[in-house]
């Protein structure tokens, strides 16, 4: 699951944190992605992206969160705002950058945002390179699954081959991936069912109430 993988990263943070350098200065862990990561307004509560409960789990004199995780953002729009360029000016060495994309970068309907499938890899080799020329470290998130299940209650997949161009990108460049996607089970499916419901109201079959 995510979460076990997310867990185990900022596992790894940790005792990064406790070497010599670290201790000199504070890591900042970056966020860049979309909705499903990023800080809601008020008004949208109870919705909430994951990337608002990660600093949780650090002290805060030893690792700052910094989310940059914006609604609607795919990789291409994400770079033609100026927003991975800001990530990158601000990059020290042994910082961490947590890239999660492919909700929009896959949606062909919505001209605005969409990224075609060769360009979304060209992106994320991008992203990784320019964090790695700072001496940072890139992390690579599989999207998450959008709320859409099956008759029986099932998860749907409906991202296509963007997820797998991450992991291609993770496997040819030695990036740090999250392989949630590959360990996708029946409690998986029944946590995000109930958290759907309470987050946004929406039953098995992706009906709002």
């Amino acid at each position: 699951m995510r979460i076990r993988a997310i867990l185990f990263i900022i596992l790894s943070i940790l005792i990064a944190t406790q070497n010599g350098e670290a201790q000199r200065r504070t890591i900042t862990i970056f966020l860049a992605g979309d909705s499903t990561m990023a800080q809601k307004l008020p008004e949208k509560r109870p919705e909430t992206g994951w990337g608002e409960m990660l600093g949780k789990f650090f002290e805060d004199d030893k690792v700052i969160v910094d989310n940059r995780a914006q609604n609607g953002r795919s990789t291409r729009t994400f770079i033609s705002e100026n927003r991975w360029q800001a990530i990158v000016n601000q990059l020290n060495k042994g910082d961490y950058v947590f890239i999660q994309f492919g909700h929009n970068d896959e949606s062909k309907e919505k001209v605005d945002r969409y990224t075609p499938p060769d360009d979304y890899r060209n992106n994320l080799i991008r992203f990784v390179a320019e964090v790695r020329a700072k001496e940072a470290i890139p992390v690579l998130l599989t999207p998450v699954m959008r709320r859409r299940f099956d008759e029986d209650g099932h998860l749907q997949d409906t991202h296509g081959e963007y997820p797998n161009l991450v992991r291609g990108v993770a496997t040819q460049y030695h990036g740090c991936l999250d392989k949630s996607r590959e360990r996708m089970n029946v409690t998986t499916c029944l946590i995000g069912f109930m958290c759907s419901r309470r987050t946004r109201g929406a039953d098995a079959h992706g009906k709002q109430f």
